[in-house]
């Protein structure tokens, strides 16, 4: 899943979930057949929460997209991908 490519981008990773039921959605799906039962917000946030910890959560206006701001839980990443100068993304 898109997920464990996130855990490799490094300490801190802003994603953005978009439903099916949000326009661009709907248009880049209306020709094709539905073969993600399991698309959906808890699902997505269950995932994350694998190689994450959701930090923060920033629902988007009505459009039904919700920011999220995830720590990654491998101690690794963390040490690997910033430097003690390097400036904190957030």
């Amino acid at each position: 899943m898109f997920v464990q490519t996130l855990k490799d981008c490094g300490r801190r990773v802003v994603v953005e979930f978009v439903p099916k039921t949000d326009p661009m959605s709907r248009l880049l799906l209306a020709n094709r057949k539905d073969i993600f039962a399991d698309y959906d917000r808890p699902s997505f946030e269950a995932a994350l929460s694998r190689h994450f910890v959701i930090r923060r959560v920033a629902e988007l206006c009505e459009s039904g997209r919700v920011l999220y701001l995830c720590e990654n839980r491998s101690p690794a990443i963390s040490r690997s991908v910033e430097s003690p100068s390097s400036p904190s993304p957030l």
